[in-house]
């Protein structure tokens, strides 16, 4: 993230990422379908056991998205930064906090029919194709679906916690050498149906995480790279006024902040991932000791 040490900075300049952009979004893989792929992709074996790579694998690409996205924003951020000092909070603190709240900024949209200049310069066909991608770069799509997926789960986890109960209600009371006790051999019948019950549905979870995640950041993705080819065409907008170079600015913004909230969840579904193979791994070796 652009850290700025003042606010000495041109509050009406608007930069736009000039970087090969394709080669970064290289670096970004779609999650593995499988979850023994998915944990191959994302595990390292280290001396003190096996290791979740989230961090070394995302958090560089994460801190790049999040500097590119402050950069384009900095003079937004300097000038609010500047009407409205937080005292309670460090600069640094301020600046992402505004950065996040621009995420949520409302789409220029049909508007940029409104700039002669736009219409002028890069003629209203590709204006329509601007307009048409900001729409795309809707990460709140996504959001939206991860909470659903969620709720569905836990649903699904509750119905299974429920029936456990029930089950372990219907064990009968059996005389051992402790004394009275419930079955063991229905108790482990019992443990171990609810556990493949939990596995399932534990990866049918991942699965959709999966799939929808890989949708939208492949989405997002190309949709990116079509930006990018744009504004190469129209060299970055160069020679536009000011107010030319915000729309450009703002889209770009709004591509690169659609891939870091993908990037953002993705530290979460790699923890799901991980518990369900682990889940998975657990199930096996109970089977296999108890032979059931």
């Amino acid at each position: 993230m652009v850290i700025a040490i003042g606010l000495s900075a041109n509050l009406n300049a608007q930069i736009l990422i000039r970087e090969d952009i394709k080669a970064f979004l290289e670096n970004i893989s779609d999650i593995p379908e499988g979850i023994d792929e998915f944990h191959q992709a994302y595990i390292n074996n280290t001396c003190c056991g096996v290791k979740l790579n989230d961090v070394e694998i995302l958090t560089p690409v994460f801190n790049q998205l999040k500097s590119w996205v402050g950069s384009i924003h900095e003079a937004v951020i300097l000038k609010k930064i500047e009407d409205f000092p937080q005292s309670n909070m460090s600069f640094s603190i301020q600046f992402e906090d505004e950065r996040l709240k621009l995420a949520l900024r409302p789409l220029i949209g049909a508007a940029m029919l409104n700039n002669q200049e736009l219409l002028k310069s890069l003629g209203r066909q590709n204006v329509e194709k601007l307009i048409a991608l900001e729409k795309t770069f809707d990460w709140m799509q996504y959001y939206k679906a991860y909470e659903k997926i969620k709720k569905e789960y836990i649903t699904k986890d509750a119905a299974i916690d429920s029936k456990s109960f029930d089950l372990e209600e219907k064990i009968p009371v059996v005389n051992t050498e402790w004394g009275p006790r419930k079955d063991p051999e229905k108790q482990r019948a019992v443990s171990n149906q609810l556990l493949k019950e939990k596995v399932q549905i534990e990866l049918e979870n991942f699965r959709i995480h999966q799939e929808t995640w890989n949708f939208y950041f492949r989405k997002f993705k190309a949709a990116l790279l079509q930006l990018h080819q744009l504004l190469e065409e129209f060299n970055y907008g160069e020679n536009f006024s000011t107010a030319g170079q915000k729309i450009l600015a703002d889209i770009q913004a709004r591509a690169l902040e659609a891939v870091e909230k993908m990037v953002w969840k993705e530290f979460s579904l790699l923890f799901i991932g991980e518990m369900t193979w682990f889940d998975k791994e657990m199930a096996k070796h109970y089977e296999a000791e108890t032979g059931k």
